[in-house]
């Protein structure tokens, strides 16, 4: 299936929260629904938890794989503050989610300097974009402790935002699908764990 224009996604965070999985999942799905992927992947002592950043374009893509200022249709961060280092990429009112879980790096311990809250992001990512949820997967993970992940809520997050838009290929359910065909033992739990995702995006948050 095609898309009308090629849609853009963003997803950041730190080494160890699985976001290489997380779009080796995304990139499968829009396989099985004959869409074109390119993506490129930047990240820095990953495995020490440093930053990790996966651009994600879908559709015939003629330039580069990263994502230039001002054009991602999507924005996801798996860490909090993690979403302020990518924000410039997001577009006018494009979707942005974040979860609520905090990492502070040890060199803000160190140095004592102040890092952000939940609170200071959101003003702060509200500069681009009124279209800003965040995800507490720390919730579904208490709740399902086996899942100790949050890359599988956040999926069900995003899977929810496309479905929003009734012409986007990769609906929530291929999303689910794909999850449990690369993990089949562990179907029950990430479908639990997806669909609490799901449920913890509010109606006011659309895609575009």
């Amino acid at each position: 299936m095609l898309l009308s224009n090629q849609y853009q996604a963003a997803l950041g965070g730190v080494g160890g929260q699985g976001i290489i999985t997380m779009s080796e999942i995304i990139g499968e799905a829009a396989m099985r629904a004959d869409i074109p992927v390119t993506s490129s992947e930047t990240h820095g002592m990953a495995q020490r938890g440093g930053s990790v950043v996966v651009q994600i374009k879908l559709g015939k893509s003629k330039v580069s794989p990263t994502i230039a200022e001002g054009q991602a249709d999507l924005l996801v961060a798996l860490e909090a503050a993690e979403v302020l280092r990518y924000i410039r990429l997001i577009k006018p009112n494009g979707a942005v989610i974040a979860n609520t879980i905090r990492l502070v790096p040890p060199s803000y311990t160190q140095s004592r300097r102040e890092y952000p809250d939940l609170g200071q992001i959101s003003h702060m990512v509200q500069k681009f974009t009124d279209n800003f949820v965040y995800v507490d997967t720390d919730a579904v993970l208490r709740e399902i402790p086996e899942i100790r992940s949050p890359n599988i809520p956040m999926l069900g997050a995003i899977g929810e935002v496309w479905d929003r838009t009734a012409t986007f290929p990769i609906t929530s359910s291929l999303l689910l699908t794909t999850i449990k065909d690369r993990w089949p033992d562990w179907s029950d739990l990430n479908s639990r764990a997806f669909m609490a995702g799901q449920k913890q995006i509010p109606a006011l948050l659309t895609a575009i």
